[in-house]
């Protein structure tokens, strides 16, 4: 989680107008991105973007 908002904090210091995802989040048929529980093997975690 800790490089999911480092990830995040950074990219609302940019000022980037498109939202970008962190690295290995892939997105899913359901139109969200999800990215690997390193907590949970097998398992993923929801990408969400506060705004």
């Amino acid at each position: 989680m800790a490089v999911l908002e480092t990830h995040l904090k950074a990219a609302i210091e940019a000022g980037k107008v498109q939202r970008s995802y962190p690295p290995g989040a892939r997105k899913a048929r359901d139109g969200h991105h999800y990215m690997p529980d390193s907590n949970r093997p097998g398992k993923y975690l929801l990408v969400v973007h506060h705004g």
